[in-house]
């Protein structure tokens, strides 16, 4: 079996970027799956192709290629580009793929031998569900998030609608959680091919302690983007009021660049105090985030909105507990490994209160495992394989009346 993944993924420039999406990737080519993934389902069809957002000479250079495509002039040049060496594995991407019109698509698409297109993100559908209709190409969407709780606010009615012909079309819509389903119902999502399958864990990376050996301090952490979504701002704020009743506590904040809440952490910590309690760490490769996170008592996550939290089930599978807010998919990536803090005026103050409390009574690293079961990529991937293999029987290949 072959998919085309339109998927944002890791780059050279950037490789812990959507680990997500390449962990996938990696483990459907171990399940004997072929993958070819397009960055950020950068598909271009047109009479002259002209790409979106493209501006002065690199717009003419587009209606000019596309001419000489029309004559059948240099169409191999031209046609697409193609990167063979992805740095994180040895499946093919590309970076776009142009056509003059889609029945040239269709064409490079039957001749790959692909059997479906699974879309990661709605923003990445592109021209994909009109393809369907035209042509049967079948396609898989998987909202992740911010593409169906962010990118489709209610009542903004042409977002609406676009978001519900992607997924009412597709041969199945996969959700990483049960909100983002609900919150897609909420705007008029028909549900009739939803499924939830959770994101998985790199369980390479992410493992427990061999044993819980009690150290003498209290360690808490955030793990992420402190940005104003997460709520990071109120991090020094938390770490004050728990070193009230546990002096020892320190704070890891992994993930802070300069130009996120950084600066206003840094400054609100001096003000209190506990600025030397925090231990600020940049992005970390993505092998070394277990590392980190296997040190701590609890993780923190009092995220505004958050599709699922996939921190939350990676500190779990490294048999730590969560305290997180009751907001999005949190209260589903926490399930009993941890305590759900609601939105209140005093939220803060609440949400430390919750963390002494886990503190003064935290679960056990078995307890904690066998609560989360198993979060491996693999049973990710195999639920997957399982649409796949389901779609792949009821539906038979595309039938086109032109030469492919």
């Amino acid at each position: 079996m072959k998919i085309l993944y339109f998927a944002p993924i890791a780059t050279k420039k950037n490789l812990s970027f959507c680990p997500f999406i390449t962990q996938r990737v990696i483990e459907l080519q171990k399940q004997g799956i072929e993958v070819d993934v397009l960055l950020h389902g950068n598909l271009q069809i047109g009479k002259y192709g002209v790409g979106v957002n493209r501006k002065g000479i690199r717009k003419l250079f587009d209606v000019i290629r596309n001419i000489l495509l029309r004559f059948g002039i240099v169409r191999l040049l031209f046609q697409h580009k193609r990167c063979c060496n992805h740095p994180l594995g040895s499946f093919s991407y590309y970076t776009e793929l142009r056509f003059l019109n889609d029945i040239e698509f269709i064409k490079w698409y039957n001749r790959h031998n692909f059997d479906l297109i699974h879309i990661h993100f709605l923003g990445c559908a592109g021209f994909v569900p009109e393809l369907h209709k035209k042509y049967g190409i079948r396609y898989i969407i998987t909202a992740h998030g911010s593409d169906i709780h962010a990118e489709v606010p209610l009542g903004n009615q042409y977002e609406i609608e676009r978001a519900l012909n992607i997924l009412n079309n597709a041969d199945k819509s996969i959700f990483v959680s049960k909100f983002l389903l609900n919150y897609a119902k909420s705007f008029g999502y028909n549900g009739k091919n939803a499924i939830v399958i959770h994101n998985g864990v790199n369980t390479s990376v992410f493992f427990p302690m061999k044993s819980d050996i009690k150290k003498n301090s209290h360690y808490i952490g955030f793990v992420g983007h402190p940005i104003y979504v997460k709520r990071a701002e109120i991090l020094p704020d938390v770490l004050f009021l728990v070193k009230k009743v546990f002096s020892d506590t320190r704070m890891l904040i992994l993930g802070s660049e300069e130009n996120d809440l950084i600066p206003l952490i840094k400054d609100r910590a001096e003000q209190l105090g506990v600025y030397d309690a925090i231990d600020l760490v940049a992005a970390v490769s993505p092998e070394k985030v277990g590392d980190y996170m296997r040190q701590l008592d609890v993780l923190l996550l009092p995220s505004r909105n958050e599709g699922f939290g996939c921190v939350a089930i990676e500190a779990q599978v490294c048999g730590v507990g969560v305290v997180g807010s009751a907001n999005g998919g949190i209260p589903e990536a926490i399930g009993k490994n941890g305590i759900i803090v609601s939105e209140s005026d005093n939220f803060t103050q609440d949400f430390a209160n919750a963390v002494i409390d886990y503190l003064k009574n935290p679960l056990s690293q078995q307890v904690i495992l066998q609560n989360i079961g198993d979060c491996s990529w693999r049973e990710c991937v195999l639920q997957e394989i399982q649409i796949y293999n389901n779609i792949a029987s009821i539906f038979s290949p595309i039938a086109c009346t032109f030469d492919a």
